[in-house]
């Protein structure tokens, strides 16, 4: 397989849910002369993508344009495996922030669930001491925790799960 043609096959991988158009328009809007046929003509590797342009296209879709440079010469498989490492990457990244989510809300629980007595002194200059939570808020708490770290774990076990099975289509395995 050519070159040219290996690019443009990653620049319509790497393009994802952005259309010919759109991207052809991002592009103009960076001063390079592009329509959706030069897009087109890229990625059947009619057309050489220069190295300023694919800089540019880089940042329009979000990647790195100096470290993520090399996903436009991957080929066949070392392409899905590459996407699949990224997807892991971003798997980790949220599921570490959702371990920082769970572990604020942890410790506002256990902040408030702490057994301590608060005092006031009310209208009549009394000093009133009020007892730690109520079993019942105690138990309420309790439960929007587990439901919190529950429903975040799961939802982040789901994405690295859905990304291991989804690294290839049906053909390609």
């Amino acid at each position: 397989m050519n070159e040219d043609l290996t690019i443009g096959q990653n620049v319509k991988r790497l393009r994802g849910g952005v259309s010919q158009e759109e991207l052809a328009k991002r592009m103009r809007e960076k001063g390079f002369d592009f329509t959706k046929m030069t897009v087109y003509n890229i990625e059947r590797g009619r057309r050489q993508l220069r190295l300023s342009e694919a800089r540019a296209m880089l940042d329009i879709l979000g990647y790195n344009k100096q470290q993520d440079m090399d996903e436009l010469f991957v080929d066949g498989v070392d392409s899905k495996v590459h996407e699949a490492i990224r997807d892991l990457k971003v798997a980790v990244s949220d599921a570490a922030s959702s371990c920082r989510d769970v572990y604020t809300c942890r410790m506002a629980a256990e902040y408030l669930l702490a057994p301590s007595t608060y005092s006031y002194v009310d209208p009549d200059g009394n000093v009133v001491e009020e007892p730690a939570p109520s079993d019942e808020a105690i138990a309420l708490l309790k439960k929007v925790v587990a439901e919190t770290e529950v429903n975040a774990l799961s939802r982040k076990l789901s994405t690295i799960l859905a990304t291991g099975d989804d690294a290839f289509s049906e053909e390609e395995k």
